[in-house]
């Protein structure tokens, strides 16, 4: 048992940093663009 929590408690964490990960991009993105569109 202890070993498949740990299991679930490492999919977790990858799982929250790669959500993570993605939402910056998603705002880096939004940000670049609408920049873009204010330089214009």
């Amino acid at each position: 048992m202890p070993m498949r929590g740990n299991h679930l408690l490492i999919s977790w964490a990858m799982i929250s940093t790669f959500v993570n990960g993605a939402t910056y991009c998603k705002s880096c993105i939004t940000n670049t663009s609408t920049f873009s569109l204010l330089s214009i």
